[in-house]
């Protein structure tokens, strides 16, 4: 059973990491892994903006603050990259160069290409600043297609 560190720097109670186990993740509906398998259709195939955590043998510190907060509206999807079985399509399909990062994805026609990667040093406002930006972006449009 593989164990990951889950902290945030930006929450002061947490003084000590919490371990969570792969087997809870994987049953967490905030958070869903991926592996080669199922990655194409969990990312690309959204019709939502979806986040990937591409992380090795650490989680990204803000990824569950942001699943708890964001989820519904977000798709956040985690995929561990020190699994034999992940190494191609880390390498092929998300393309990090910093572990652990976030990718964001968003809708449309260019949906394999991360518009926006974050690294683990990154500051929560910053990220919440660009989630926020693309929601308000996509219901301005959703609002401006149902007045066509």
């Amino acid at each position: 059973m593989r164990k990951f560190a889950l902290t945030d720097p930006s929450l002061e109670e947490l003084t000590e990491p919490k371990f969570v186990s792969v087997e809870i993740l994987e049953e967490e509906e905030k958070i869903q892994l991926l592996n080669r398998d199922n990655a194409e259709e969990m990312v690309f195939e959204d019709d939502r903006l979806v986040i990937v955590e591409v992380a090795k043998k650490t989680r990204h510190p803000l990824i569950e603050h942001l699943a708890d907060k964001y989820h519904g509206s977000v798709k956040f999807c985690s995929i561990s990259c020190d699994l034999a079985k992940n190494e191609l399509i880390c390498e092929k399909t998300f393309k990090v160069s910093s572990y652990p990062s976030l990718r964001f994805y968003p809708t449309g026609s260019n949906k394999r290409y991360s518009t926006t990667q974050f690294t683990s040093s990154v500051d929560l406002d910053d990220v919440e600043s660009e989630i926020l930006e693309y929601l308000t972006d996509n219901t301005m449009q959703i609002m401006d297609n149902e007045h066509l």
